[in-house]
């Protein structure tokens, strides 16, 4: 089974720039079994919109997710415990994450942060291409 988690930098372009995802990456989001978008993205991009960083309100990036067809992803203590051993130069909470959701449950990540990319794990992948 082919899974996707995607970062939330790729949810807002899913949403309103989809031309900044590449031709691969596309072809993979189309040929995914599933879709996730991380209830830590959920959370990351509400305390945005809280400090008005982000015009769309937590009830639209829910919508958005449904809309896209995209299912959300829970944390747990498997994710959470996993931080322990993750090894990126990345030390956005939020990223490290979703770093580790998708390593525990064996799942590709998709995105575009040089940081994570640069640390290429084997479950990244690149949103550009």
């Amino acid at each position: 089974m082919n899974k996707v988690l995607i970062d939330s930098h790729i949810l807002l372009w899913l949403l309103q720039e989809p031309h900044k995802i590449g031709i691969r990456a596309t072809a993979s989001l189309i040929e995914a079994d599933v879709v996730y978008v991380s209830q830590a993205t959920i959370l990351e991009l509400t305390l945005k919109y809280k400090k008005g960083k982000l015009s769309f309100s937590p009830q639209e990036i829910i919508t958005g997710i449904s809309d896209l067809g995209a299912i959300q992803l829970a944390l747990n203590n498997k994710h959470i415990t996993g931080l322990v051993d993750l090894k990126s130069e990345n030390k956005d909470p939020f990223d490290m994450l979703l770093m580790s959701q998708a390593k525990s449950e064996d799942i590709f990540f998709l995105t575009a942060d040089t940081l994570i990319l640069k640390s290429r794990p084997h479950y990244v992948m690149d949103a550009r291409v």
